[in-house]
């Protein structure tokens, strides 16, 4: 349904704006937007005839996006490298606490006798 907007004595345009159905919550930002390509940016240079590429980006927007992944890579390499870290300094402090644990259980005084009286 298109709604139309009259002014006095002037032509009746219809709106652009279209009515929404539905459950929709336009304050929040979607979880996931899908790439939109455009054919024209990023497709194979066929300008040369022998297909040596002297560069490897045909527009602007590819050379973003290829930036974007290299900027993307060096910081999941940056993060691992804190992840194994942190992974080692978890597996130090089990090995003393297990070690302290063991201290202390040598140091209680062990039971003498197992055996009953009869």
């Amino acid at each position: 349904m298109q709604r139309t907007t009259c002014f006095i004595r002037t032509y009746c345009a219809p709106s652009t704006q279209r009515e929404i159905k539905g459950r929709f919550q336009n304050f929040r930002k979607p979880i996931y937007q899908a790439p939109h390509v455009n054919p024209l940016e990023e497709s194979p240079d066929f300008s040369f005839v022998d297909s040596n590429k002297t560069v490897s980006v045909t527009s602007p927007a590819q050379l973003k996006h290829k930036l974007d992944q290299l900027r993307l890579g060096r910081k999941i390499v940056s993060l691992l490298e804190n992840v194994k870290v942190m992974e080692d300094i978890h597996n130090i402090t089990n090995q003393r606490r297990v070690s302290e644990n063991q201290k202390v259980e040598a140091s209680r005084p062990v039971q003498k006798g197992n055996e009953q009286i009869q």
